[in-house]
């Protein structure tokens, strides 16, 4: 296959189109790196697509979060309130900036209530 064109994600976004990253391929023929970490699918498609400011940076889970649920028509099955599945990630950092900055990683896993994955964070230990 011939090299992939690119779009204008970051003009698409920017003129308030719903824009999202996702992976489809998950340790197969057409890509055997695929692993199913959204988090690593953002900062590629952060860092391709050239969106690096830090207005972008500041909001950048929106891309496989809200804009995800928003072009799969979630609606009322996403978000959290009371009533809806309870379906959601506790993530490493504050927020959207430090997530992305800090390659941060989900901490919790649930899905329809049910605790799938629980991560104790690493300690690294520093020496002068």
């Amino acid at each position: 296959p011939k090299r992939r064109g690119l779009t204008r994600v970051a003009e698409i976004d920017r003129a308030g189109m719903n824009v999202c990253f996702g992976q489809d391929s998950i340790v197969d023929p057409w890509y055997p790196l695929g692993n199913g970490n959204i988090l690593r699918i953002l900062e590629a498609g952060l860092h391709i697509c050239h969106m690096l400011g830090y207005e972008d940076l500041q909001r950048g889970l929106d891309l496989i979060t809200d804009n995800s649920a928003r072009t799969l028509n979630l609606g009322e099955r996403y978000g959290i309130e009371v009533g809806r599945p309870a379906n959601l990630l506790l993530l490493s950092a504050p927020d959207d900036y430090e997530m992305v900055r800090s390659q941060g990683y989900a901490l919790v896993s649930v899905r329809a209530g049910k605790v799938l994955m629980r991560r104790t964070p690493a300690q690294v230990q520093r020496f002068a």
